[in-house]
């Protein structure tokens, strides 16, 4: 808890790293290190580098820390100190075309970031080196940021616009929406739902362990395989 040093006791997500436990609290990042004390980042420590306190998803790519809030995805990149407001960038809604600014998830998969939000799953097609660029450029090119993700949502196949959680597993892609389970695969899309063995079809969290999917929607929490045949 805060008595330990964590920057605060409500968690709203966990991201293993291989080596660093990293946190997304209420009020901002803590990051457990390897000899288990606790190093806090919130937005006064970044003198305003990160966009939000309320850290709503994280995910580690390389040297850069990404951090899903209700301002858009801060990157930072830690070969930086965390208070060089330099070593950031959020990218939001109005400056690039993120689908919505807040994110619920995010995930690794085919060397891509991808992002879960209220308006569609988004890919980021640049490299981090190529979005720290064009944000420098932003002032001189406002149209630098706005061709930087590719969206997906419920125009133009998924079942839902809204994308709660984003799962890599078996090659695949696996969404969790409020229509059920989805499989982004090579262009194609498979949804399974209450019709398919799917406990209920509000999927919210998902997880993979042993060659396992864990599936945890409104009814409770299930292995997909083989309940759904997947």
């Amino acid at each position: 808890t805060t008595r330990d040093g964590l920057i605060h006791d409500m968690i709203w997500s966990l991201r293993w790293d291989g080596s660093v436990l990293w946190i997304g609290t209420q009020a901002g990042i803590s990051f457990m290190t390897p000899d288990g004390r606790f190093e806090r980042i919130d937005k006064k420590v970044t003198n305003g580098g990160l966009a939000d306190i309320w850290i709503g998803a994280l995910q580690r790519f390389d040297r850069f820390v990404c951090c899903g809030n209700d301002d858009g995805l801060s990157i930072w990149d830690t070969t930086q100190f965390a208070a060089n407001p330099k070593a950031w960038v959020t990218l939001d809604m109005f400056a690039s075309n993120l689908a919505h600014n807040w994110i619920l998830s995010l995930a690794s998969f085919e060397n891509k970031l991808w992002a879960g939000t209220p308006h569609g799953l988004c890919r980021l097609d640049a490299s981090f080196e190529t979005v720290f660029q064009a944000n420098a450029e932003y002032s001189s090119n406002p149209q630098a940021l706005k061709t930087l993700w590719t969206v997906f949502n419920a125009g133009n196949g998924l079942p839902s616009s809204r994308i709660n959680a984003i799962q890599a597993w078996k090659n695949a892609l696996w969404l969790g929406t409020p229509a059920g389970l989805c499989r982004f695969q090579n262009g194609g899309i498979k949804v399974w739902t209450t019709a398919d063995g799917l406990l209920a079809t509000d999927v919210r969290a998902l997880a993979e362990m042993d060659d396992t999917l864990w599936v945890g929607s409104a009814g409770g929490i299930q292995a997909a395989a083989p309940a759904l045949n997947l």
